[in-house]
């Protein structure tokens, strides 16, 4: 029988995935944009159509998109058959194995029930979390290799067996070369996951059995998209085209009027504020690929060089020269405008479910979703404090700060690139497990001088 506290955690993962499944049910949005070119990659796999992201032939062969994700839809496929359901019905299963990893996680971590829980209650009921599974995109699956990622990662941390580290280290590998096939910004978290190991304490042999466990499985799962890339392009480290766009998008945001600059830091906070009262501005700052807007002139400028005859990798290539030629000359610039990006990501809560609110009129549309981006605020805001408890707390404290390891990272790579809040799905887990520790050390207080009261 399970003890109370495993129940807990069972209906918090059975909630997680009836949560998504209630609004993938209501929530009838058509596939479009990013979407669109996962669902199509995935059908020409499953009808023998290649790698490619168009709908119709000659069906091009196209490293557009990163591999795993796609390579789950058409699995699915291959079992179930073509179908939209079966994707978001798995994805909300998936839920389900992120709030169990969470607890884990915390439990691993920080040795304490109440916090493993509250971490995964707080998990269990995100907006984003739920609403994501009802969209074809790659973030759930990504979230899901991340916190087994780390979860391998910290277990390595604390083993002293050396068969258990080798299997610990070979998971981590694993883990992390599928998370880089998912989102290719996480190719450098290898090597610095591989550097913490020879900054611990553990014995020399075993950390250079688990480094090179890592390295042999990480490159192993990379290894069929290196060899992909070199048949189609004579080169196996062009591993994703997209690495030029988005620099070009950060390089055309340094066009920026001042007044530009200072109005991106209100986007975040009101988008339908700015397209109302600064319209001229909003064209500009709108992550929407309307005419004036640094993304839209991205692909604009990718498709025009394509149809000049450039390759993919040339495109890129180009692509990547002439925005770091520009940035190196902005630089200034190009710092407030990554501190723009960082801000918006912190508005994670706000997305997708604010897609829901098209039901609603507009002024209570706004009130809604600006009821999520306080909510994303008063989370950060407990995340931050739990982020201090760690480093004033010694117990355990290398695990713990490895622990923040990728939060930092992903916070910093994309806000280096390109920052959306969808971006910061990946470790939202992790920012709830932090605000976890902030909420029951306020908790544990009041209750201890309530017993003491009762004492007396």
């Amino acid at each position: 029988m399970l003890n109370n506290h495993y129940r807990n955690l069972l209906f918090l993962c059975i909630f997680s995935v009836l949560y998504a499944l209630f609004f993938i049910n209501i929530y009838q949005y058509p596939i479009l944009g990013d979407e669109r070119t996962y669902y199509a990659y995935g059908v020409n796999l499953y009808k023998g159509n290649g790698y490619s992201y168009q709908e119709f032939p000659p069906f091009i062969q196209s490293n557009l998109r990163e591999p795993a994700y796609p390579l789950f839809i058409y699995g699915l496929f291959k079992i179930f058959g073509v179908s939209k359901g079966v994707i978001q019905i798995s994805q909300a299963i998936l839920n389900g194995i992120i709030v169990l990893v969470t607890y884990s996680l915390a439990s691993l971590v920080f040795d304490n029930k109440k916090i493993a829980l509250t971490a995964a209650f707080l998990t269990a009921v995100s907006p984003a979390i739920a609403g994501y599974a009802a969209l074809i995109t790659s973030e759930t699956l990504a979230a899901v290799y991340l916190i087994l990622m780390l979860l391998s990662f910290l277990a390595l941390l604390k083993e002293r067996k050396s068969t258990r580290a080798i299997g610990h280290s070979i998971l981590t590998g694993l883990f992390c070369g599928c998370l880089v096939l998912t989102k290719i910004a996480y190719l450098f978290f290898a090597p610095l996951i591989c550097l913490a190991l020879f900054i611990m304490s553990a014995g020399k042999f075993i950390k250079y059995k688990a480094v090179l466990c890592i390295a042999i499985f990480f490159i192993g799962a990379l290894l069929p998209w290196l060899s992909f890339n070199n048949r189609v392009y004579g080169n196996p480290f062009f591993l994703t085209n997209r690495g030029g766009i988005t620099t070009t998008m950060k390089a055309e945001r340094l066009n920026w009027t001042f007044k530009e600059a200072l109005v991106s830091f209100v986007y975040p906070i009101s988008e339908e504020l700015v397209k109302r009262y600064l319209p001229h501005e909003y064209k500009k700052v709108t992550y929407n690929p309307v005419v004036g807007s640094a993304f839209k002139a991205a692909y604009d400028r990718y498709d025009s060089l394509i149809s000049h005859g450039y390759s993919e990798m040339a495109a890129d290539r180009q692509l990547r020269l002439e925005a770091w030629k520009k940035i190196k000359k902005n630089i200034f610039k190009y710092s407030i405008l990554s501190i723009s990006d960082l801000h918006f990501m912190i508005y994670f809560e706000g997305m997708p479910l604010s897609q829901f609110t098209e039901f609603f009129k507009r002024k209570t549309r706004g009130a809604i979703n600006f009821v999520f981006k306080i909510y994303s605020l008063i989370i950060v805001f407990f995340a931050v404090k739990g982020i201090f408890v760690i480093i004033r707390n010694r117990k355990n404290r290398p695990i713990k700060v490895l622990f923040l390891l990728p939060v930092f990272y992903t916070f910093l790579i994309y806000s280096a690139i390109f920052g959306a809040p969808r971006f910061t799905f990946t470790i939202i887990p992790l920012i709830y497990i932090l605000a976890s520790v902030s909420i029951c050390g306020m908790i544990k207080p009041k209750i201890h001088i309530r017993d003491q009261k009762a004492i007396i």
